[in-house]
């Protein structure tokens, strides 16, 4: 049985929907890194406070 290829528009449709799924997939790595990166300085900050003060 023979399938029917997929048309032009159907794979630039298709591209389209990947390169917002890769997108939006950056987005959360990138918020969810410098989360990390917040939390990260904030034990730093609070570890200085701790040793400036007697």
């Amino acid at each position: 049985m023979e399938q029917r290829r997929p048309s032009k528009e159907e794979l630039k449709h298709k591209i389209e929907e990947m390169k917002e799924e890769e997108r939006q997939y950056r987005r959360e790595a990138f918020i969810e890194i410098y989360e990390q990166y917040v939390a990260l300085l904030e034990d730093e900050i609070a570890h200085l406070k701790s040793v400036k003060r007697p």
